[in-house]
């Protein structure tokens, strides 16, 4: 299986030059027979109804003053393919010498966060066939994001 994930990175205003990235799951357990759908074109698509969608939430949770503060401190955002072995990797997989059970919860263990524990920007998950709480297809772009 394969995942859609949609990430915003952000340049670090703290530390001069740096920069972070937020993702989140966009549609999950695709399985590999409807690889071949989702074409760069596809991908774009979807990263645009994420961009709507995220500034839609920004300014539905934040006042005016706060969203003025720093508008062009996102500088890219992308949706991209993630399969199942990059996903599901664990700090257990990469670093099983050092690794101590319990430290950290089994359900967040994650060695990359692609938003696997978080059902913000979540459309489907093909395994239980839910849609999420999004629907991001219904959106309306009246108010395209500029990043």
């Amino acid at each position: 299986m394969f995942h859609v994930v949609y990430t915003r990175s952000y340049y670090d205003r703290e530390h001069e030059g740096g920069h972070f990235d937020n993702s989140w799951t966009v549609l999950r357990n695709v399985p590999y027979s409807k690889i071949s759908e989702f074409t760069p074109y596809i991908l774009a698509e979807k990263k645009v109804e994420c961009d709507a969608f995220y500034k839609i939430n920004d300014e539905n949770r934040m006042s005016y003053d706060e969203i003025q503060i720093d508008q062009d401190q996102c500088f890219s955002s992308k949706c991209y393919i993630v399969d199942d072995e990059d996903y599901l990797k664990t700090y257990q997989d990469m670093y099983p010498d050092s690794y101590i059970p319990g430290y950290v919860d089994k359900d967040k263990d994650y060695f990359y966060n692609y938003g696997q524990d978080c059902e913000f920007m979540v459309q489907k998950d093909y395994k239980t066939q839910q849609k999420g709480a999004t629907n991001l297809t219904n959106l309306t772009l009246d108010n395209q994001i500029n990043s």
